[in-house]
């Protein structure tokens, strides 16, 4: 098996950086407040709109794209999430408008502050690229977002290979995007080991390609991962277990 591995592919979000959980309750003070402040600036801008309206319509329309991508395995779009939230208001906009862009970097602003990394992650990937290839899988509906933050911490050299939801059209779990990323370094789904943090999207998703799978998380579990670590630092020891445990 260790001649046989050539890739460790990894999720993003809450796997190599780690994201506020503001968004877990639709309904949460932390939640309303980043969405407030994408409210505050088109209100700024002069869009004459009531805050609990616009934040009722945005979180219905959220969740109902959010149901629809888990039905279809398309990735929605977070700009025609705002234009279809101010279309329910009476305001007609098109998702690529000037002002809703704006309007969604405000809004991602809140995030942003928020995003850390672990320093031990530098040094894991680092070991990596000296041995495999690597590859990144993210669901992100708005990929600006996600290459201000790869870039912020300087994380794109590491990988040989990058797929965004936002951009292909199609979102884990579905089996399209792993065999996108699977074409682009040339490799079969045996040849990868796949690393995330949600069992469903990220493990339940690289199994049924046929990929080894590591479960990176504190808190949740999965009986389909391979093995289960609670710490990038563990991942190096995990990968070489795979390896001997398929000898």
């Amino acid at each position: 098996m260790s001649k046989n591995i050539a890739a460790i592919l990894f999720d993003f979000g809450d796997t190599l950086v780690m994201f506020p959980h503001l968004a877990a309750n639709d309904k949460s003070a932390s939640f309303k407040k980043i969405v407030k402040r994408m409210y505050d600036f088109l209100v700024k801008n002069g869009f004459k709109i009531e805050w609990e309206p616009f934040f009722e319509n945005y979180r219905i329309i959220r969740l109902k794209q959010i149901e629809m991508q888990r039905q279809t395995g398309k990735e929605y779009d977070l700009r025609e999430r705002v234009s279809k939230t101010l279309e329910a208001l009476g305001i007609n906009l098109p998702p690529d408008s000037e002002i809703i862009e704006k309007a969604l970097e405000e809004y991602l602003k809140g995030y942003e502050r928020n995003v850390t990394i672990e320093k031990e992650t530098y040094t894991v990937l680092e070991k990596l690229h000296s041995e495999y290839k690597l590859g990144l899988i993210t669901n992100f509906a708005y990929p600006p977002f996600f290459h201000k933050i790869i870039e912020k911490f300087n994380l794109k050299r590491f990988f040989d290979a990058i797929v965004v939801s936002g951009e292909v059209g199609w979102a884990k779990p579905n089996p399209k995007i792993f065999h996108i990323i699977l074409s682009k370094l040339n490799l079969k789904p045996e040849k990868c080991i796949f690393v995330g943090d949600h069992p469903e999207i990220d493990i339940m998703g690289a199994k049924n390609v046929g990929m080894k799978t590591i479960l990176l998380s504190k808190e949740k579990s999965s009986l389909y991962a391979d093995l289960t670590i609670r710490d990038i630092r563990e991942l190096l020891s995990a990968i070489n277990r795979l390896k001997i445990k398929e000898k």
